[in-house]
């Protein structure tokens, strides 16, 4: 939920507050859960939910910024 929260306050933020249409709105949302998607598929496959990497904190960090930018090559 704060990742995909994230993405629509980020993307309000930017365009600022326009009369956008429903259908800009819908792919809006749309866009955002596609991204959420990938993103939490990327965590899932460098295995973020596991408790024992967790605690390694340099680790952690490596499979965080692996799974961040494979969820951004599929993305693009």
């Amino acid at each position: 939920m704060l990742l995909f929260g994230g993405l629509i306050v980020a993307v309000y933020v930017r365009l600022g507050a326009i009369d956008a249409e429903e259908t800009l709105l819908q792919r809006m949302v749309f866009i955002s859960r596609v991204a959420t998607v990938f993103c939490l598929a990327s965590f899932y496959l460098f295995d973020l939910y596991d408790f024992v990497v967790i605690h390694d904190r340099r680790e952690l960090v490596l499979r965080l910024m692996q799974a961040l930018g494979l969820a951004w090559v599929l993305w693009r």
